[in-house]
């Protein structure tokens, strides 16, 4: 049965969208849902792969992708376009900005400055394992001529590339060809389009220009960040083979360095052939995108300019830290960071034994330079990574409800920053290994693992301080196992936030109510949480009252939320839990929850994956996607399984308003839809297809 529409209401109230050419989704592994009462604690479906291997930022989807928009465009022969856009909705904070014809998209995020000439093999990464998915070619990876490489946090892998750096208007090249199969693609370019020039870009595929590019969008910013990130269809429908040539050539001009990001290639339905898939595995615990500490692949020791201050598990010599053989201790730490200068490093010595700080608290309220910070990092002896120091703190090793839930670590406070973190370990923590409890800018926290925390970061006002907003954060490769309050928590006016290559594992520690695997609230906005997965939050109860616990949450007040290649599962209440206003998932998939996908506020949801709503207790019905008063959501080409045959509700919508576009049902037991009078419910091209 092919539902074409559904509708409660005449008036929808939501904006009709132009269809557009449907592409491949791949689907979720049946071979990861869990058996028995409570099913198996959750693992990783899919392959977790190292950042240099991943496609981060996927936030383009297909060439079907849509936006909750209002659109007027004047359209150049050449495919620049002056396009207005409003999203519907709560329209306080619009920074989601989606383009129908071009699939253009702009948000805001932290940047990171800095850029080095290089030159990288062509190296072409699909956003999934199916040939049949979009395929991204990173700029950096390409042959650069002029062009050089900038690091920048919320850039595809972490760089772009530029024309900064050299003479006044230059003029530069970046090429390389297409190694994908054979077919018909969508080709997309990132790039980013900022308010201090007019550079120029000439895409040509094949030898064949197929568009000319001004940069010349007022998006509110001279800087490069996802406020100028801009997406533009180069090219619809065009036919590639392996080798096809590709070129861009750019010019800057004044201000702007003509930055580039990536070019996307998305598949037209039917017109590529997939690789058959991998028969699947039983699945396995999952291992940190980059285990911190790792100690086959060294870092090689710093080469950093700047001093070097040294800290070992026990005092030598001076303790002044001037050297190993004058090793300070952890107790130092606040001391040495107050004397460094911009750009120094402190060293943590991993390999002469654990740091066991029983209940101390280290309080930080000094940092390094907003273009050179300051960086704490575990070493060995000669400087790599290939050993990591243990942080061991009080909290009961086996924590239950009632045992000591153990002390934070680091507290940092007001003119903390500009630090980085790399290369820990944290075992038996309390509340948060890390402590922003005053007014931060730019911090970065990085090759960290913790074992047994309350929570590993929590963001959280110090008495005396007037404030704990956090200005730029990054969270990188990051494997938490054992919490029982959360991953991440940040709260008041927190932005730009990068969460990336981040596991949670509960482990199914009770007792510490409103488990939330990432908790957002306050303000917090901009925030971008790609490659992330969160497992097992639990909250058990009587069977008379609502069980919570939520994988992702994010709640009223907070703004620009984006979810990217995300995974929930194992929890209690929500995989995703979602009052934010202007929030997108991309990829972002959810299993086992009772309630997979739960939305509160103004949200689109593209390609999103739900498999088999559970419910282990408490009151409340399963659903895939749950919908509440005041919200307003599209879904495009979503996946709904199952095959259980437990008598999940697709949609499950309490007075609030839900387009449908696309997707499929594979559940081999469903009700569709279940609506109230208050409801608007908009249902177009779902195909349902039990069993299959």
């Amino acid at each position: 049965m092919n539902i074409e529409t559904i509708v409660n209401h005449v008036e929808t109230g939501l904006m009709p969208v132009v269809q557009q050419p449907d592409t491949l989704t791949p689907k979720l592994r049946k071979d990861v849902v869990g058996n028995g009462a409570l099913h198996s604690d959750w693992k990783l479906p899919l392959v977790s792969l190292p950042i240099t291997q991943l496609s981060s930022k996927d936030d383009d989807l297909t060439s079907s992708s849509q936006s909750l928009i209002a659109r007027s465009a004047n359209q150049s022969p050449f495919g620049e376009t002056n396009t207005s856009h409003k999203l519907l909705g709560n329209a306080d904070h619009n920074q989601l900005v989606g383009d129908l014809k071009d699939d253009s998209l702009t948000r805001k995020s932290k940047t990171n400055g800095g850029f080095a000439s290089t030159r990288r093999r062509n190296a072409l990464r699909a956003t999934t394992t199916a040939t049949s998915s979009p395929l991204r070619l990173e700029a950096e990876s390409m042959t650069l001529k002029t062009f050089r490489t900038e690091t920048n946090a919320i850039a595809s892998g972490g760089q772009v590339v530029s024309l900064l750096g050299g003479k006044s208007s230059e003029s530069g090249s970046v090429s390389g060809t297409f190694t994908g199969a054979t077919g018909k693609y969508n080709v997309v370019l990132g790039y980013y389009d900022e308010n201090d020039g007019a550079g120029t870009i000439k895409a040509r595929i094949g030898g064949k220009t197929v568009s000319n590019i001004t940069l010349n969008q007022k998006l509110g910013s001279s800087g490069v960040n996802n406020k100028t990130l801009v997406r533009r269809t180069l090219a619809s429908e065009v036919t590639l083979t392996k080798g096809t040539s590709l070129e861009l050539l750019g010019k800057e001009n004044s201000g702007e360095h003509t930055r580039i990001d990536y070019i996307e290639f998305i598949p037209v339905s039917g017109s590529v052939t997939p690789t058959p898939p991998t028969p699947p595995t039983p699945p396995t615990p999952p291992t940190p995108p980059i285990p911190p500490g790792n100690p086959g692949t060294p870092t090689p020791p710093s080469t950093s300019n700047g001093s070097i201050y040294y800290i070992a598990p026990t005092q030598s010599g001076s303790s002044n830290g001037s050297s190993w053989s004058n090793a300070a201790t952890l107790a130092d730490l606040p001391r040495l960071i107050d004397k460094a200068n911009a750009g120094d490093e402190i060293w943590i010595r991993g390999d002469q034994g654990a740091y066991n700080i029983g209940q101390s608290t280290f309080t930080i309220n000094a940092g390094g330079s907003a273009k050179v910070p300051i960086t704490i990092r575990g070493v060995a002896a000669n400087g790599s990574d290939s050993a990591t120091p243990l942080i061991v703190g009080s909290r009961a090793a086996n924590w239950k409800a009632g045992m000591s839930v153990g002390k934070e670590v680091f507290r940092l406070l007001g003119n903390a920053d500009n630090l980085t973190f790399k290369n820990l370990d944290f075992k038996n923590v309390g509340n948060g290994a890390f402590r922003l409890g005053g007014n931060i800018d730019n911090l970065t926290i990085e090759d960290v693992k913790a074992t047994n925390v309350r929570r590993f970061i929590e963001n959280a006002v110090q008495s005396g301080q007037s404030d704990a907003t956090v200005n730029g954060l990054v969270v990188r490769n990051v494997e938490v196992r054992g919490f029982s309050k959360g991953t991440i928590r940040l709260n008041y006016d927190t932005n730009n936030v990068l969460i990336e290559n981040v596991l949670g594992d509960s482990e199914r520690q009770d007792g510490d109510n409103f488990t939330m695997g990432i908790h957002l609230e306050g303000t917090a906005h901009n925030v971008t949480m790609r490659n992330v997965t969160m497992l097992n939050a639990i909250q058990t109860a009587a069977s008379s009252v609502y069980w919570n616990a939520d994988g992702f949450t994010a709640e009223r007040g907070t703004y620009n939320i984006t979810f990217d290649n995300t995974y929930a599962a194992g929890c209690t209440d929500g995989g995703y839990d979602l009052k934010s206003t202007n929030t997108l998932l991309i990829n972002a998939r959810a299993a086992d929850n009772k309630r997979n996908f739960r939305f509160w506020g103004t949200a689109e949801a593209r390609n999103i994956i739900s498999d088999e709503p559970y419910k282990r207790g408490g009151t409340g019905s399963t659903s895939h996607v749950w919908i509440g008063a005041n919200a307003n959501v599209v879904i495009k080409d979503a996946q709904f399984t199952g095959s259980k045959s437990i008598d999940n509700t697709v949609f499950s919508v309490d007075g609030g308003k839900l387009q449908v576009i696309g997707g499929q049902v594979t559940d081999n037991k469903y009700t569709l839809k279940s609506a109230d009078s208050k409801s608007t419910v908009l249902i177009q091209g779902l195909k349902e297809l039990p069993g299959a």
